[in-house]
């Protein structure tokens, strides 16, 4: 397995999604502040902030799953450089 393909697709996703969490929970952070203001209501209607609730779930799982792609990468890497070296794999 090549590093390249896997770190620069892992790379661009967790970019992409680390943009989104942050405008997401900017987001929802400005409407939660408008509406504790009293005097102001949010802007974010229910079906609006369950969107911006799904992109993150999304986003989680992507993360999470790029992660353990790269985790099993690291570990069989290990695995062929200690074989190659003639050292005990653990």
């Amino acid at each position: 397995m090549n590093i390249y393909p896997l770190g620069h697709e892992s790379a661009k996703l967790m970019s992409e999604a680390g943009y989104a969490v942050d405008v997401i929970s900017k987001l929802i952070l400005e409407d939660q502040c408008r509406k504790s203001d009293g005097d102001r209501e949010g802007y974010l209607s229910d079906y609006d902030l369950g969107g911006l609730l799904a992109a993150l779930t999304v986003a989680g799982q992507s993360l999470q799953e790029c992660g353990e792609r790269l985790q099993e990468y690291l570990k069989e890497t290990e695995r062929s450089e200690g074989a190659a070296s003639g050292a005990d794999p653990r």
